[in-house]
């Protein structure tokens, strides 16, 4: 069960009025503003997911925090 098609055509109509999706031949491109704010929160979300590993839970198991490191990687743009 997914996501019903009405719910991503009323997210897609209103990402278009503010202006961070276009229409671009077959689909849809980000604008440089979409481009803008999806850069903002891959930040935010790397920082939260830092902040988690830097806290470093004792009774955590090693295997999240190595999860929550490729995680972070994987925001960043870098290989796992």
């Amino acid at each position: 069960q997914g996501v019903p098609a009405e719910r991503i055509a009323a997210v897609l109509a209103e990402l278009r009025e503010r202006g961070m999706v276009r229409e671009d031949g077959d689909g849809l491109a980000e604008t440089p503003a979409g481009r803008e704010v999806t850069e903002r929160l891959v930040a935010a979300r790397r920082a939260e997911l830092e902040t988690l590993i830097a806290d470093g839970d004792a009774d955590r198991a090693p295997e999240v925090d190595d999860l929550l490191r490729r995680l972070s990687r994987e925001l960043a743009g870098e290989r796992p």
